[in-house]
């Protein structure tokens, strides 16, 4: 099974499994919301039905925005609570310095995250995710 986490809703990606319902994945979109960093615990009911199927999880995509909607307590606690081999991480360039030296501090290795940009800082809007994280998901399943 694979699981996609995201703390904004993922309509597309909802579509896509709908349309193809052999697919194994779980959707834990809109998880630890509202977005703040002290929503990020893990009695979530999302983050609680990844604990509970954590033996079947091959692999959990994780996408990590602004520090101030939780993102670096997001990669402390799936760090901490998953192994790193079912662990990836997708993050927007936002506070990625900060990102980037929690993840090392967790050993998680550059081929374990992606970055990308897409002008969000510039046009003041949320990152758009989805469209990574869809990517990344056919890249595992295909």
């Amino acid at each position: 099974m694979i699981a996609l986490v995201s703390y904004n809703p993922l309509p597309k990606i909802h579509s896509v499994i709908k349309d193809n319902l052999y697919l194994d994945i779980y959707v834990a979109d809109s998880i630890f919301n509202p977005k703040k960093a002290e929503n990020v615990t893990a009695q979530d009911a999302h983050f609680q039905h990844l604990i509970s199927h954590k033996e079947v999880l091959e692999r959990i995509i994780v996408f990590v925005g602004k520090a101030s909607s939780g993102s670096l307590e997001m990669i402390a606690l799936f760090c901490s609570s998953f192994t790193l081999q079912q662990l990836f991480f997708v993050c927007c360039d936002h506070d990625l310095s900060e990102k980037e030296s929690l993840l090392k501090y967790y050993g998680v290795s550059h081929g374990q995250y992606l970055v990308f940009n897409d002008n969000s800082k510039v046009l003041s809007r949320q990152c758009n995710e989805e469209q990574i994280l869809l990517g990344v998901l056919i890249n595992l399943v295909v």
